[in-house]
């Protein structure tokens, strides 16, 4: 409860406040903000790209080399907060990190973090996601919190 009402006052401290980085990614708004108005370059990661699929909305990061191990132990600990809120009510939304492993001659495969790449696949390329199971529409917004010091707001353009 605690960590939702930080959440909560975060949020309203970003209605108070131009402080923080705000972007466009694709069809989303996408603001990062911390707690002292400080750099976002400091934080966990970065939303690269969102897409919504199926009742998922996959948040595409970046966290540099070591930085993915980071935010898997963030989430694995219960550090990042998720919440989806109407402007009124919030409600807590699970997140777990997972990773798109592009393999040679058979394609991509969707797997959690922790999971091995299939057997016989030659990596080409491996990129990771924040996955909640939330439809994003206009005036809902998704709120990730890593308590009190980071946070990501995310809606609908």
């Amino acid at each position: 409860m605690r960590k939702l009402l930080s959440i909560l006052t975060i949020m309203l401290a970003v209605a108070l406040s131009a402080s923080g980085y705000a972007r466009t990614v694709g069809n989303y708004n996408e603001r990062n903000l911390t707690e002292d108005g400080g750099n976002p370059k400091k934080m966990p990661f970065s939303i690269t790209r969102i897409e919504q699929q199926s009742g998922q909305l996959r948040l595409w990061i970046q966290a540099g080399n070591d930085g993915i191990n980071n935010v898997a132990n963030l989430v694995n600990n219960g550090k990042l907060d998720a919440q989806l809120s109407d402007g009124e009510n919030g409600k807590t939304v699970s997140l777990s990190l997972r990773k798109a492993v592009t393999c040679k001659k058979t394609g991509t495969y969707q797997l959690e973090y922790s999971d091995a790449s299939p057997k016989g696949c030659t990596v080409e390329k491996t990129e990771y996601y924040l996955n909640t199971p939330v439809t994003l529409v206009k005036n809902r917004d998704l709120a990730i919190g890593f308590d009190p010091d980071f946070l990501w707001l995310v809606e609908v353009r």
